[in-house]
C-alpha cells in the first residue's frame, strides 16, 4: 500500500517537480512510469524519489522517518538492479531504463544527503554528516553510472531524447554564468602560476576548471535539461577525474576553492528544485572552515561571498 502511495505521489505531484523541457511534463508523468513497468529498477527508483519528496514536503511528520527509510530501500534495489543490466551489452531498449534510472537516482543521492552539516562557519564539531562527503558520495554515484553514458551517448543524441522529449532542446546563454566564467579563468591562470603547487594537483585542478566551462559554454548544447545550469549542475559530476573528488576529499585548498564556483552554479536553482535546496550554504561553510588560515582563505572571498558565507572568525 505504501509503494502504491508512492506511485500516486510521484504521478501527481513529484513528476512536476523534476527538470523536463517545456510542454514535456506527459514524459515524466506517463512515459517513464511505463518504461519502469519493463524495468523494475526504473521503477524503484522512481518510488524511491517519490519517497524522499514525500518527506521533504513533511519533514517535521512522525512519518517523515518512514518514507525516509523507503526511500533508501527502493533505490538500494534500484543500485543492485542496475549493475547487471550494466554488465550486459546496452541495447536501444536498456539505454533508455538505464538512462532514465541514473537521472533518478542522481535526483535522489541530491535529495539523500540534503541538509547535512553546519549552519555557522564558526562551528568547528558538528554531529552531522559532512555536507562535502554528502556532495562526493553523489558525484561517485553518478560517475559509477560512467558506462551508461559512454555506451549510449550517441544513440540518446540521435534517439532517446527525440522519443522522449522531441526535439533536442537548446540551452539558452545565462549571464550569471558568464560572470563565473570569467572569474574560473583567473582562478585557472593563478593556479597554473603556483609554484608551490605540484604538477598533478595543478593539473587534475585545472582539469576540473576547464570541463565545468565547457559545460558553461554558450554554444554547448543540453539534451532534456530545461535550463542550462542543470546541464552544469548534472552534468559536471560526470566529468570529475579521481585525482580531483581524491583532492576534494582531502580538503586540498586549491580544489575546495575550484569547488565553490560549482556551489554558486548550484545555487541558482536551490530555489526552483527542492532536492538541491540547502546544499550550497553549508557546502560553502565547510569549505570555508578548512580554508581558515590557509593562502588560499582570500583567493576563495569572492565565491564564499556569492554563496552569503561570512569570513570565519580568527582561531
Amino acid at each position: 500500500m505504501t509503494d502504491l502511495e508512492l506511485m500516486h505521489h510521484y504521478t501527481t505531484v513529484t513528476c512536476g517537480t523534476i527538470p523536463a523541457p517545456r510542454g514535456t511534463e506527459h514524459v515524466l508523468r506517463d512515459d517513464i512510469p511505463r518504461l519502469g513497468l519493463r524495468f523494475s529498477y526504473l521503477m524503484h527508483q522512481l518510488l524511491a524519489v517519490s519517497a524522499l519528496h514525500i518527506a521533504y514536503v513533511s519533514p517535521d511528520s512522525d512519518s517523515s522517518k518512514k518514507y525516509l527509510s523507503r526511500a533508501s530501500h527502493h533505490q538500494a534495489i534500484a543500485i543492485s538492479g542496475m549493475r547487471p543490466a550494466l554488465s550486459k551489452p546496452i541495447t536501444e531498449g536498456t539505454s533508455r531504463a538505464l538512462f532514465a534510472a541514473s537521472a533518478f537516482l542522481m535526483v535522489g543521492t541530491f535529495a539523500t544527503n540534503r541538509g547535512l552539516g553546519p549552519t555557522s562557519p564558526d562551528v568547528c564539531e558538528v554531529s552531522h554528516r559532512c555536507p562535502m562527503d554528502g556532495i562526493l558520495e553523489t558525484f561517485s554515484v553518478v560517475r559509477g553510472m560512467g558506462a551508461i553514458r559512454e555506451a549510449t551517448s550517441k544513440e540518446l543524441q540521435r534517439n532517446l531524447v527525440g522519443d522522449l522529449f522531441g526535439t533536442q532542446p537548446q540551452s539558452t546563454s545565462c549571464e550569471s554564468l558568464r560572470v563565473v566564467e570569467g572569474r574560473l579563468y583567473l582562478l585557472q591562470a593563478l593556479v597554473m602560476a603556483d609554484e608551490t603547487l605540484d604538477d598533478g594537483l595543478k593539473h587534475a585542478v585545472c582539469a576540473g576548471i576547464g570541463s565545468l566551462l565547457a559545460f558553461m559554454e554558450t554554444k554547448s548544447s543540453v539534451t532534456i535539461m530545461a535550463r542550462k545550469e542543470l546541464s552544469v549542475v548534472f552534468g559536471w559530476p560526470w566529468t570529475v577525474s579521481d585525482e580531483l573528488l581524491g583532492l576534494l576529499r582531502k580538503r586540498s585548498p586549491a580544489a575546495l576553492t575550484m569547488f565553490l564556483y560549482y556551489c554558486i552554479v548550484m545555487q541558482t536553482l536551490e530555489a526552483d528544485y527542492w532536492f538541491l535546496e540547502g546544499w550550497t550554504a553549508r557546502l560553502g561553510i565547510v569549505v570555508a572552515m578548512s580554508l581558515r588560515g590557509s593562502r588560499w582563505e582570500e583567493v576563495a572571498q569572492w565565491p564564499l561571498l556569492q554563496l552569503k558565507v561570512p569570513k570565519t572568525r580568527s582561531s
